[in-house]
């Protein structure tokens, strides 16, 4: 793996959801991005007792899953904001919002406030593509008034996305690429100043032939093309940061190089960041994974 200006890090092994270990287990998925690893490590987590100050449930649209757990730090602010999307094969049965909670507690804890979206998927009754992307759209251009005259500072944004839900931050910062023509199109979109891609999905064609959880991305996508829907075939100007983990029998390695490869070809931004650990080593809550993503996260400068 390309490793540009960063280091591999330790992981603790977590334990991922049982539906999705039994898809993985009879999937013929590929493994990480080669080369070895440091062993994990052995400390103890240490998670702090206290809450984040406030937590509101907020929607964007009127639709059920059109939601999110807004949560603020202690502190008069602004704080940044971090908003976080949860993967899942866009698949309800697999993952939902609360997958990432524990991790958005710990980013509020440590400073963030935090927004942890729920959307529509791909197997919801009446779904019809593309509502998954534009609820994204959706969430992401809502943002002035979910937060409102509350002590956040829309000027320091980062999108925070694991598995497919890193497909979607991807995407989110890709919209101001889409064709005009495009149904998904529209000028000016609220863009972060960051992405953080956790074993992010960024090329939907290759995926789909590559593990099982790319069945549900014929229903996700419709019929809207890879330039309007497949990060790997748009352009983003965001600055992105792709975490992958060795062990990650779900999402292999080698789409974050891919990336990588291509954001710096456009003369943007993309470094990769390779841990030990499996898929799911990439949402703790506590650890040395978790503090080197905090890390980048605080590394993010607001916008002028």
């Amino acid at each position: 793996m390309l490793l540009i200006g960063r280091f591999v890090f330790l992981g603790v092994i977590s334990m991922p959801y049982l539906f999705l270990m039994i898809v993985v287990l009879l999937s013929a998925c590929g493994g990480g991005g080669g080369g070895s690893a440091v062993p994990s490590s052995t400390e103890t987590p240490v998670i702090a007792p206290t809450l984040p100050a406030s937590t509101l449930n907020v929607r964007y649209g009127p639709e059920l899953p059109q939601t999110g757990i807004l949560k603020l730090p202690a502190g008069n602010g602004p704080h940044p904001l971090a908003v976080i999307i949860h993967g899942g094969c866009w698949n309800r049965f697999i993952a939902s919002a609360s997958l990432m909670q524990p991790m958005a507690d710990a980013l509020t804890r440590a400073g963030w406030a935090t927004l942890n979206l729920e959307y529509r998927v791909s197997n919801d009754p009446g779904y019809q593509a593309p509502m998954t992307f534009t609820d994204i759209a959706l969430a992401m251009d809502s943002l002035p008034q979910m937060v409102g005259n509350l002590p956040v500072n829309l000027k320091r944004t980062v999108l925070v996305g694991h598995s497919a839900g890193g497909h979607l931050a991807l995407w989110a910062a890709a919209r101001p690429s889409i064709p005009v023509t495009s149904g998904l199109y529209k000028a000016n979109p609220i863009l972060p100043q960051a992405v953080i891609g956790l074993a992010a999905i960024p090329d939907l064609v290759a995926y789909q032939a590559s593990f099982g959880c790319g069945s549900y991305i014929s229903n996700l996508r419709g019929n809207f093309s890879d330039a309007e829907v497949s990060p790997q075939a748009m352009q983003s100007k965001i600055p992105t940061y792709l975490f992958s983990a060795v062990f990650d029998n779900i999402v292999s390695a080698n789409f974050a190089d891919a990336y990588q490869k291509l954001q710096m070809s456009q003369g943007q931004i993309a470094t990769v960041t390779t841990v030990s650990g499996d898929h799911f080593v990439l949402i703790q809550s506590y650890g040395i994974v978790f503090d080197e993503i905090l890390k980048q996260m605080n590394a993010v400068p607001a916008a002028p």
